[in-house]
Order: C-alpha cells, then structure tokens, then sequence
C-alpha cells in the first residue's frame, strides 16, 4: 500500500452535493477509475495520494476487499486470546475430526426418504456413492489415506464446487452486498448467513438447489462457491472438549447430550427423521432450528450428521447454571419518591431463574405472575430467583425502606425453571420461555443464567437472537457469568458464557463493592483461589469502597466472533436483596444479613440492578417523551450512551493488553452504566430516533441514487456549550446469525469539520488498511452497539451520519443523542 501509484479500491461517502463533487474531480484528476456510483456513496479506484486529498476534505472512506484485512493472530496470543482456526486446530482436536471423517465413510443418508444407514467396512464397496437414484454416501476422505488416522494433515483448500448438489456451501462475494443482487437473490430463495471464518469479510454460508447453485455461481459480485465442509460445523468448544477422550478407543462409555442446528427451519423435520430411522440416538427436545439428542460421541450417526448438508453446527450441550441500597446511588438513581420521579411504575420484568418467594413482604405486591416451566419450581427452594426479583422491585417493606431494589414500583412475572436437585430446565429454545413471560406482559426479561463456552456463539444465544429480532420490544438482559480467572497471573480473556455472546441482548459484568458495612475483608484469592493462585491478583479485596473496579470474576470478553462484550458494567459484589425463607443461608456464612435479606455476588446481581434501571428507563421514555412502545434497541442504547469508563485491574508491566484492544474493552464493556445526570439531576437533554426494521426510514446497502429505499440518514444536533460531553450511540437489533448480519457505521462530524467514528478507540482486530494508508480512522465491522463520546464538545452543529455498509436486508436502528444540546433534526 506504500506504493503512490497503486490503485485501492475506496469506497467514498458523501452527504451533499458540494462532497459528491470533490469526489467526482478527484476521480477525474487522479486518473482512477469509476466502479460504483449509489445512494450516498461512490466506490472507485484510486490512487494512494488521493486518500490524503479525500482525508483533507474530510471524506469518509471504507475499503471493501474480499480478505479482511485484521490484525495478526501474533497479537491475539500475546493477549491469551485463544486462537484456535479451522486451520490451526491443536493436534488432539484434528484427531478428532479425522475420527469423523472415518466413520461417516461407514454410513448413508438416503435423502429421498430421509434415513440413516450404518454400514459394516466390507459393505461399501458394493454401494455405488451417489448415482442410479441410490442413496448418497458422503464421505469426505481428504487426509484419511490408510495409516493417517492418528494425525491427517490439514485439509487442502476448498475447491471451486463442480458437478452441483442440494448442498451447503460457502459463497464469497467481492465485495458489500448491492441492492440489484440482495432483490435477485431474494426472488429465488437463496438465504444468506455470514461465514465468520476470519478471513473473508464478505464470505456467507446458503443451502443451494442445483438451479440456485447455478445462478449464485454466475453473479458478478460473486467470487467463489464451495462446499462447506464437516470441520466448519463442529464448534470448537464441542471439539476441544471431546479432545479429552481418544477417539481410538472402540467406545466411549458415556452418551452426550448434543444441540444439532439445521440451515434451514424447513430441513428440521427431514433431519428429526433421520435420527429416528438411527436407533443410535434419543430426541430429548427440538425447536426453532435446533434438535437435542443424546447419544455416544463415538456414533456412527454423529459422524453422518457433521457431513450432512442439511446440518450447519453442532456443538456438546452442558446444561446451563444460575449465575450468582447501594447499588441504586451507583447507578445514578438514588431520588426519593416524589411527583415527576420514575420508579418503574407501571413496567413488568420476566425472571427467569429459580422461581421465586411470594411471601416475601418487600415482593408479594409486585407478582404479577408466578409460573414454572418443565420440572421447575414455582417456589424458590434456592434463594436466586427471589434476591434477583428483590434487586428489580423489591419495595423494601421489611427493612422500612432501607433495603429497596431499582425499580420499587415495578412488577415481576417469575418463571422457575430449576428443579428439587438445582438442575435447570431449559428447551433447545430459549425463546419459547421468553414467549412464557411476556405473552405475561414482561418488556423487559432479566436472564441470569448461562452455559459456560468460552465465548462461542452457542445455539442459545442464536435462540434468544431470534426472538429478539422477532419481538423487537423486549429487552434482554443477560449476565456474563462468573469464570474471570488469573490462572497464568494475569486476567485471561474469551471467557464470556451463553446466551449472554447474542449480539441482540445487552450483557452485563460485575464491578466491585462499594459497600462499607458491614465490613468485609474477603479477598478474591479467598474466594476463589484456585482461579486467583498468584499475587498480586489473589489478594485484591472484593470491597473497593473509594472507587468501582471490573470484578475479577466477571466473564471477560471478546465473543468468537470478536464483539465487545458484556457491553456494560454494574454493582455485582455482596450485593444485598430479598432472601427466599425456604432458602437455606446459614447465620455464620457471608451471605448471612438477617431473617429478610441476604448477600449475594456475581454477574447474576449485576444483571438485574440494569434490568430495574431499564424498567425505570421505560417509565421515563413513555411520561417524559410520549413514547409508548420503546424498542430493545433503544433502551440498550440509552444505557450504554450514558455510561463511564472505571478502572482496570489491568496495569503494566503484567498485563498491556488494554494498550492492544482500546476501549470499549472486553472486561467493562462501554462502562459503568450512571443515568444519574439524566434521571436525577436532569442536566442532559436526550434526543433520540428508533426506527424498526419495518419502517420505510430502514436502510439497505448499496441503493441506487433516487430510489426510494437510502443506504444512509444523516442527523444535525447542536451544542449549546461544554459543560456536558456530548454522547451519541446507535444499537440495531440484526438478523439472527453468527456475527452482525447488516452492518451499519455510525460517524459525528464535529463543527471543525473532524470526523469522529463510532467505538473509534476500540483497536482490537480493526482493519489493517486504516493503519497504513495516511493515517486514517479504522471503521468497527464486528459490533452492532457503536458510540461517538465527545468530552467537553466545542459549541455548534454536529452532523451525525449513519450508514449500511453492507446488508443483507432492510436494518433499522435506535440513535440516542445526549448532551446540553439544541436543535435536533434529520437533515
């Protein structure tokens, strides 16, 4: 790129005419090259110099490429992030898939009838593979010649697909998606995922008909298609866990539980058929796009459904645990009750959790309802359930007001799902318990609770995604979980739960205690001391009175899909709420406060403490601003608009890794959430549009000049003086998936004319070529919340711009303006 003659494709956008003509005349002058001209934007070939003409006059650039350009994975391990590819498995889990590999040379999926068949080694040879309407065998023998069964070497690259098949294939374009081809492939069916290998920023995964396969293959804006193959379906956590056992053994003697995903909803029938025609597995639940089945990991069938092209992942199912006054003063809402104050009134949280005591004074006036789903109990034997609902609502009716959760004047509609042994109960769905509480009424439901997977997409976190997208009012709240740990000396990374990794949910850590009495001394080497074995880690105490701090245990971002996660903070340590009475505390412990009320620490009271404020949030939205029915989407916004950056446990010279991921980071996220200026003291004006995926303002990628659908909006605020900052958020609810879907970029031009970008300090894996070509701002293509914050704002106009920069469909968004400001409008 250093070279001033080389052409680099550049995508130019502009927001007037006077913009549109200084790119035209650079075009014209440079000697580049028109490729592209749409609503708002301008792709072209230009020379190097030209980028620092278009820098000059403050023209935004992206450049689309068909290999993302991200930082080295070098970088991820000096951070100990795991960097585990489909290329770069360790030994023991490539020994596994070569394990799958053999056996599915053993069995037959007849697609016609939708059965399976396990074959003896001396049967194949009579089978012809594929041919004279028999059923199909698929192997996929790369790597498998005879003797490589301890250690087949990498498979080769993927091959351009030929003679075609109803199959599953991987399709990279050549860039973002225009609105000519999303109409074409829309006409005809074809369902595009992103592939999320690392690699290709505009790769997708589809289930092609032959007569799809051929029209996809001859689209110009596509670059290649080829079968997507066994490896890229088996999650990498289901891999390294089975990579504890040898697959040479002749059987494993346990049976797994396994959540296989189908690409499409319409395959889930044919695949719940197959696995009945087995005899090798037991259907334990399925749902949305999603079966449970238990079976052996060394099946035969197993195998067959990794290479299945109706099958899109797999991955182990381990059932999901419960993530275990002040708070409300951190936070920022520590008023009194009086007229024009916000307390939640009218506002119903969904609880998802232990069940919960309708006894409890401070709770049974704010039970709207009292539900269990399976073998869940509607009565909190356990006390999880009850101490969330009192940290949402609890009126603090046993301790005279002294003890009261956030949103006093709230409800709740409880759904236990945990039954007599503490065994959660949740479907292969978990959007079928969320349809349980707000079919109730809930808006918003607080979920804590989570499989521990190390920051992988799992397929709960695609259920609750799906939902979200569906029901674009209901906010999700959702706890990180607590497996932050120093094993090596310092905080490890990637150690977020699900579904706290969905990208539709707002994910919320814990910080540390602020709390002065009782006085406790633990420290989090006492704690937990094998996840804190070495100084000076282990003896930090939990209890930081004088400043709030990330929790140590707190789950640590980035998901595997590399998003900012949890997005927010909030008080987690000995935070004190409504005790069950058949919860069994004993009067010695830690936990003990009284006869009422107990402590409790983790990211499980850090969630509700946001799921409250959220509750008051609402309130405030729908009396103050007249707006009835405020989307997920706007809520998340407004909470991680308004919150502010605490002090990391990560300092040099043990642990530069902030210096190497920016901020937002992966520990607290955007912040501390502190809605104190807007709800208490009232010092900040708040503006806001929230635009639904249906609403004619929605934007699409790539539009043609005039039509009537824009690939941008542009917005004008204006700020009356410094004494505020100035923060501007969008969050969009994206189409559920791996990976965000339609990605829009947020930008703010400041009165100097100055671009500020959205999380433009957030460096972690930003595309290389911002680095290196004159100094340029890099964009964020792997989240869908981005904020510009602006301390101490010069006074004057402020253009805000949004724009698709590649979409799959039509994208919404909630923007959230705040600041002692004046004058919005949509320019």
């Amino acid at each position: 790129m250093g070279n001033e003659d080389q052409l680099v494709r550049t995508e130019l956008r502009f927001s007037d005419a006077a913009e549109e003509k200084l790119i035209r005349d650079e075009i014209s002058f440079s000697g580049g090259t028109l490729i592209g001209e749409y609503d708002g934007m301008i792709e072209a070939n230009l020379p190097v110099s030209s980028l620092g003409v278009m820098k000059k006059y403050h023209i935004l650039m992206d450049f689309p490429s068909v290999k993302g350009n991200v930082k080295s994975d070098t970088t991820l391990e000096l951070m100990d992030i795991p960097v585990v590819s489909k290329k770069e498995i360790t030994p023991a889990a490539r020994k596994w898939i070569g394990h799958f590999k053999k056996k599915v040379q053993h069995t037959i999926i007849d697609r016609k009838k939708n059965t399976f068949r396990n074959l003896k080694s001396d049967d194949i040879d009579a089978i012809p593979p594929g041919g004279g309407g028999e059923p199909e065998l698929f192997p996929d023998t790369a790597g498998d010649e005879p003797g490589s069964r301890d250690m087949p070497p990498p498979p080769p690259p993927p091959q351009e697909a030929e003679a075609p098949q109803e199959e599953l294939y991987a399709i990279i374009l050549k860039g973002p998606m225009d609105q000519a081809s999303r109409v074409a492939l829309d006409e005809r069916s074809i369902q595009l995922t992103v592939l999320n290998d690392g690699e290709n920023e505009y790769g997708y995964t589809a289930f092609l008909q032959p007569e799809q396969f051929d029209f996809v293959k001859g689209l110009d804006i596509v670059a290649s298609v080829t079968r997507y193959e066994m490896e890229n379906k088996l999650g990498d956590s289901m891999v390294e866990r089975l990579s504890a056992h040898d697959p040479d053994l002749e059987t494993l003697q346990i049976d797994r539980l396994f959540d296989i995903a189908v690409s499409e909803e319409s395959q889930l029938e044919k695949v719940l058929s197959i696995i009945q025609s087995s005899g090798e597995a037991k259907i334990i639940d399925s749902g949305l796009n999603v079966i449970r089945i238990k079976v052996n990991p060394d099946s035969a069938l197993l195998s067959a459904l990794a290479d299945c092209p109706y099958v899109i992942a797999m991955s182990l199912y381990d059932p999901p645990s419960l993530f275990c006054d002040v708070s409300r003063k951190t936070v920022g809402i520590n008023y009194a009750k009086s007229p024009g104050t916000w307390w939640g009134e009218g506002e119903t949280v969904g609880v998802i959790d232990s069940g919960i005591d309708a006894t409890h004074s401070d709770l049974k006036n704010h039970i709207t309802a009292a539900l269990q789903y399976g073998t869940g109990r509607v009565e909190d034997h356990f006390g999880h359930g009850t101490h969330v609902a009192g940290i949402i609502c609890g009126d603090g009716t046993a301790s005279g007001g002294a003890i009261s959760g956030m949103a006093p004047a709230a409800s709740v509609v409880s759904l236990g799902i945990v039954d007599d042994n503490g065994k959660l109960d949740l479907p292969v769905d978990i959007g079928k318990l969320l349809r349980i509480v707000t079919e109730k009424g809930a808006k918003i439901v607080n979920l804590s609770l989570g499989d521990k997977v190390s920051g992988e997409y799992h397929l709960g976190s695609l259920g609750v995604d799906k939902f979200i997208y569906e029901n674009p009012e209901i906010l999700v709240v959702v706890a990180a979980g607590n497996e932050g740990e120093a094993t090596q000396g310092r905080l490890s990374y990637k150690k977020i739960g699900s579904p706290a990794t969905a990208k539709n949910v707002l994910t919320v850590g814990a910080t540390t205690g602020r709390r002065t009495t009782p006085v406790i001394r633990q420290t989090w080497g006492d704690r937990k001391p094998a996840a804190f074995p070495r100084p000076p880690l282990n003896s930090i105490p939990l209890m930081s009175p004088d400043e709030d701090r990330p929790s140590l245990t707190s789950s640590t971002g980035p998901t595997d899909y590399d998003s900012i996660k949890p997005e927010v903070v909030a008080p987690g340590t000995y935070i004190l709420s409504a005790k069950a009475a058949l919860s069994n505390v004993s009067p010695s412990g830690s936990e003990f406060y009284d006869a009422n009320y107990t402590f409790k620490t983790g990211t499980s009271m850090a969630a509700p403490v946001v799921s409250g404020l959220a509750a008051v949030l609402r309130e405030y939205l729908r009396k103050e601003h007249q707006c009835s029915n405020p989307s997920a989407a706007l809520l998340k916004a407004i909470i991680v608009g308004h919150t502010h950056r605490i002090t990391s446990y990560r300092t040099p010279p043990l642990d530069t890794t902030l210096s190497k991921v920016g901020f937002p980071d992966f520990d607290q996220g955007f912040g501390l959430v502190d809605l104190g200026k807007l709800l208490k003291e009232r010092s900040l004006t708040l503006f806001f549009a929230d635009i639904y995926n249906t609403d004619p303002k929605a934007l699409e990628s790539r539009t043609p000049f005039g039509g009537a659908i824009k690939s941008y909006r542009d917005y004008e605020v204006e700020v009356v003086d410094a004494t505020q900052d100035l923060s501007v958020t969008i969050t969009w609810t994206d189409p559920p998936a791996k990976g965000v879907q339609n990605n829009l970029q947020l930008s703010v031009k400041m009165p100097d004319n100055q671009w500020k970008l959205g999380n433009m300090e957030h460096t972690y894996k930003k595309d290389a070529d911002f680095d290196t070509l004159v100094d340029l701002q890099p964009l964020d293509k792997y989240n869908n919340t981005e904020k510009v914050l602006i301390a101490a704002p010069p006074p004057g106009k402020y253009r805000i711009k949004i724009a698709a920069q590649n979409t799959l469909s039509r994208q919404g968004y909630s923007l959230v303006v705040s600041g002692n400001i004046t004058a919005f409008k949509e320019r």
